[in-house]
């Protein structure tokens, strides 16, 4: 992870002015592909995407060594728990 979940330049902003964290693009034709490799639905893979998208976001980041992507992958399993139950 790079500076923390959230870095300064993403917390700092205008008092009372919304948090814009970034974007999150999932291609469907990669997605269904993805979701038919691994056996898994559509919506599963989706959900993973929508999540490991989020991360990035927050500042997490698989690519950054050993630790990150353990991390990342931890961090992905508890979001989508609390998502799917």
């Amino acid at each position: 992870m790079r500076g923390g979940a959230l870095s300064p330049q993403k917390r700092s902003g205008l008092a009372g002015q919304p948090l814009i964290l970034g974007e999150i693009v999932i291609c469907p034709e990669v997605a269904a592909r993805n979701a038919g490799q691994a056996g898994l639905p559509l919506a599963d893979e989706m959900r993973r995407l929508l999540v490991h998208g989020f991360l990035h976001l927050l500042g997490y980041d698989h690519e950054a060594g050993a630790a990150g992507a353990r991390l990342m992958r931890k961090k992905e399993r508890e979001l989508l728990n609390v998502l799917i139950g």
